[in-house]
């Protein structure tokens, strides 16, 4: 049985898979669970934005985390489910296989794991669980840092190319901008 002590150093962490993988992330950031929509693509997205989806009136991005979390590539399919994560005033959604439950994590139990000949991924907080139960806890703001910085850094890059593109084609262009005051 919990005493009181134990259980305020515990934490709450939504697990979820995702091929073949068990992860979770701290339910401060997973704020809902919906069924698999449909999404608009965005043009000139990075791949790792998929689009955005309405959720009860707002506007959510959906981002794809396979290549932040080192998994193959996957489109989603009907049986997927969405996690909409959000931190402050920042919210999307992630395509995942399920959200399996919530679990009570205390520090002690999330292990700092070196596995040879590789660097530690920065995303990934620990380890919880055993061998047959292994569970990935996240570090959930440094996975909303990598992915502003990513979905932003894809945006600067397309804005670079369609300008670079446009450049010759606006040199001979006239100038119908506004004229300026005496």
């Amino acid at each position: 049985m919990s005493t009181g002590a134990d259980l305020a150093t515990r934490a709450d962490y939504c697990v979820f898979h995702r091929a073949g993988r068990d992860f979770a992330i701290s339910t401060h950031l997973a704020k809902e669970v919906i069924e698999t929509k449909s999404f608009t693509p965005i043009p000139s997205a990075p791949p790792e934005l998929l689009g955005a989806l309405n959720v009860r009136g707002e506007v959510v991005p959906l981002v794809a985390l396979d290549s932040f979390l080192g998994l193959p590539e996957r489109a989603p399919t009907r049986g997927d489910a969405l996690l909409v994560l959000g931190l402050s005033d920042l919210r999307f959604a992630t395509i995942v296989d399920r959200v399996d439950t919530v679990k009570h994590f205390a520090p002690w139990e999330i292990r700092r794991e070196e596995v040879a000949g590789k660097r530690r991924d920065p995303l990934v907080r620990g380890i919880a669980g055993n061998a047959e139960a292994r569970i990935e806890v996240l570090d959930g703001e440094g996975l909303f840092a990598a992915v502003v910085e990513c979905v932003g850094e894809g945006f600067r890059r397309a804005a670079r190319l369609e300008s670079e593109a446009a450049g010759p084609a606006l040199a001979g262009a006239p100038d119908h901008g506004v004229p300026e005051e005496d």
